[in-house]
């Protein structure tokens, strides 16, 4: 499952859902372009970085950076029972 939607703020979102560890959530994923450079921003409310796509250890710092925090996410345990439901979400909200 997935979707895409340019928004207001000028960031191209992509949300993903995916299941890891038999567990659901949407991962949100913003793009965009400022002055020539390429800007990503991880979940919907998360800090914007700049990024040079063609610069390997950059691109690979902020895979790194979506891993940890992901990590992080499936280490929350409050988040487990919200309204009763198993599925979490990071990114596009209700």
């Amino acid at each position: 499952m997935g979707g895409m939607h340019f928004g207001e703020d000028r960031f191209w979102c992509l949300g993903l859902g995916l299941t890891i560890s038999g567990q659901r959530f949407l991962l949100d994923v913003g793009i965009a372009q400022s002055k020539g450079k390429t800007v990503v921003r991880l979940f919907y409310d998360g800090q914007p970085r700049e990024i040079d796509l063609t610069n390997e250890s950059e691109r690979n710092g902020f895979y790194d950076f979506m891993v940890r925090e992901i990590s992080k996410y499936f280490n929350a345990d409050a988040l487990d029972n919200l309204d009763g439901k198993t599925t979490k979400q990071i990114g596009f909200h209700p």
